[in-house]
């Protein structure tokens, strides 16, 4: 990283999943702070704890820490005024409540990532987070979606995995009162058979993509849902002729099934230029 103020894009990965990341590269991480022009960083499975301050990468939009073993959010990262992504997802020891309550300062965050680690429920901190507009997220169960993540005012997608469906028929109900929600991902368990009736209730949808539900119909509230685009189901037991059944009950959305084909609800990020960095040589 020679000339740092030429950096915009940066990721720092293992080079295998059996090799450490080499040691001058680690070291180097301690020039981020040099990075001002940075705009996306992506430091995931990388297993770090901590990092150098973050707070002067102003220019940052996107930081991905995926996979590693943070206790408390990096110091600096609720100073990046201009961060719209951040995913910090599999970090099964970070203090959820406080990070979230930290994150609240930032005003352009859209997109939060926090899947990977099954949670007994959103902490009710994710309620400040009034411009987040995409959220992954986790849950042992239904019921551990609470009004914090219902009440966010411009959520428009959530992607949602359960480890049971109990209470799912609840959950659907009180999603109703979610009004700016358009896009719903349901997948993580294949405990039941059916998708519940109570889906048709969520007639502000326009994209609803269901995984590993191994259902053999759809339910007849179904034909409610008219505002749908795209259906993708994946993991289903409809098959052959059962399929235009399905497709019939609401003719103007197209369906995707087994995941393929299906095209993304938000543009593709461009492909990014990654170079392994090192530490510049002692002198």
């Amino acid at each position: 990283m020679r000339e740092p103020e030429r950096v915009y894009h940066l990721e720092l990965s293992k080079p295998s999943p059996y090799d450490p990341i080499p040691a001058p590269e680690l070291a180097a991480l301690a020039r981020l702070p040099d990075l001002t022009r940075l705009e996306s960083l992506r430091l995931a499975y990388t297993d770090l704890a901590a990092l150098p301050a973050l707070g002067g990468l102003r220019a940052l939009r996107r930081l991905v820490l995926h996979g590693n073993a943070f206790t408390a959010l990096p110091d600096g990262v609720a100073a990046l005024a201009a961060l719209e992504e951040l995913n910090l997802a599999s970090n099964p020891r970070l203090d959820l409540a406080g990070a979230l309550a930290a994150l609240a300062s930032l005003p352009r965050l859209r997109v939060l990532h926090l899947g990977d680690r099954t949670l007994a429920r959103v902490p009710d901190e994710l309620a400040a987070l009034r411009s987040i507009e995409r959220l992954v997220v986790d849950v042992a169960a239904p019921a551990a979606i609470t009004d914090a993540v219902i009440g966010l005012p411009a959520l428009r997608t959530l992607e949602l995995r359960i480890s049971t469906d109990q209470g799912l028929p609840a959950l659907l109900r009180r999603l109703t009162a979610a009004r700016s929600l358009r896009n719903l991902w349901l997948g993580g368990s294949r405990a039941s058979d059916a998708l519940p009736e109570e889906i048709g209730e969520l007639t502000q949808l326009e994209r609803l993509h269901v995984a590993s539900l191994p259902m053999s119909a759809l339910p007849a509230s179904f034909a409610r849902l008219t505002g749908l685009r795209v259906v993708a189901l994946g993991g289903t037991k409809i098959k052959g002729p059962a399929r235009k059944k399905a497709e019939a009950l609401v003719p103007t959305a197209q369906f995707y099934w087994d995941g393929k084909g299906v095209p993304p609800d938000e543009p593709a990020e461009p492909p990014l230029e990654v170079r392994r960095v090192a530490a510049p040589p002692a002198p």
